[in-house]
């Protein structure tokens, strides 16, 4: 193949999106979580993704914008680090709260470096929208 065909080929392969960078897994605290983008959920309609700990997976709907996915995202694993650390909401302060949620979630982005090229992927792409009252 020459040059010029193996540019050809290059330029007909389809761009990335955010979802080319959707995490599968994450390892949290030495536990490996499943990731997973569900069709429909079993949930009602204003629930767009879950946490289990018994099974240690994740769970986030399709279709959500970018932006919408990320949070669930976020979300579910903000979940799943007050679960795993034992954050008990209402028994302790919000130092000790944000503290643990900032270790947390650094523990998320470090040990799965995927994670963050995907946020960082639905950031490239995406604005957040102020909403006045």
């Amino acid at each position: 193949m020459n040059d010029e065909q193996q540019l050809e080929l290059f330029e007909a392969e389809e761009p990335l999106t955010y979802k080319d960078f959707r995490p599968d897994s994450l390892v949290f605290m030495g536990r490996n979580i499943s990731v997973s983008f569900i069709e429909e959920g079993p949930w009602g309609s204003d629930v767009y993704g879950d946490f289990y700990a018994k099974e240690q997976r994740i769970r986030v709907l399709e279709g959500l914008s970018p932006i919408e996915e990320m949070d669930t995202f976020l979300h579910e694993a903000i979940h799943m680090v007050m679960f795993y650390m034992h954050i008990m909401m209402g028994q302790v302060d919000e130092e000790m709260i944000t503290h643990r949620l900032a270790t947390g979630l650094s523990s998320v982005l470090v040990e799965n470096p995927h994670v963050a090229e995907y946020i960082a992927a639905i950031s490239a792409t995406s604005t957040t929208e102020i909403i006045e009252d």
